[in-house]
């Protein structure tokens, strides 16, 4: 099975790795979940969209270390030569997606993605997850040669997943050390909620940097291999 690759893996704050974001190659399709503040650094530096046809960016919240470059990015394929038939975005909540790409003044450069059917049929779908007040969307992705879930933000894991753990080969999720909000999963909770036998599955992403590696390997799970 293939792994997802990472542009970085760290919170807003992390001085140890950029913000999380990661990336895969479907047919002729460069999908992409979010595009936080520094992630187009990233991209405009490793180009790992160069084979693909089409740029396909799934967000999975609004807050700026999530889409913080989206609109950069966007306007750097416009110079490569993709046109706007070429970069799709997508998340659930259309009227708040609108409103953000007309911010960045984007909306004759790309279109939303009104349906991950329309691509994927019925081998991704979405989950809805709390995110202190408001909500994130988590992807779940089953496909020949990949199958995870990515939690994007998010203070528990769903029991959608939970309950089909078996389904997944790997489940990337937000953790924290700490959270007194309630916008964060903690390790703590990690541990409670997944027995040993299925720690090997957890990639724990959106690290701050209070929250070391060796702690994360010593529970049981894993951290991202940034490319």
């Amino acid at each position: 099975m293939k792994k997802l690759k990472f542009l970085g893996y760290g919170n807003s704050f992390s001085t140890k790795t950029k913000n999380t974001s990661a990336y895969f190659l479907y047919k002729e399709n460069f999908i992409l979940f979010d595009c936080g503040e520094n992630i187009f650094d990233e991209l405009r530096h490793r180009r790992p969209y160069n084979t693909s046809k089409k740029i396909i960016i799934l967000l999975t919240h609004f807050h700026s270390d999530h889409v913080g470059s989206l609109g950069s990015f966007v306007f750097f394929l416009r110079n490569e030569g993709f046109n706007k038939n070429d970069i799709l975005i997508f998340n659930p909540e259309t009227k708040n997606l609108k409103n953000l790409i007309n911010l960045f003044d984007i909306s004759e450069d790309c279109q939303l993605l009104k349906s991950l059917d329309t691509i994927f049929g019925d081998k991704i779908y979405v989950v809805k997850q709390k995110h202190y007040k408001k909500y994130s969307y988590g992807y779940a992705v089953l496909l020949d040669d990949m199958k995870f879930f990515y939690s994007g933000d998010t203070s528990e894991l769903s029991s959608k997943i939970l309950n089909n753990i078996d389904n997944f080969e790997y489940l990337y999720v937000d953790t924290a050390l700490q959270d007194q909000y309630g916008y964060h999963m903690t390790i703590a909770y990690l541990k409670n909620m997944i027995c040993m036998q299925n720690r090997k599955k957890i990639v724990c992403i959106h690290l701050p940097d209070n929250l070391t590696e060796a702690t994360i390997i010593e529970a049981g799970f894993n951290i991202p291999q940034q490319t």
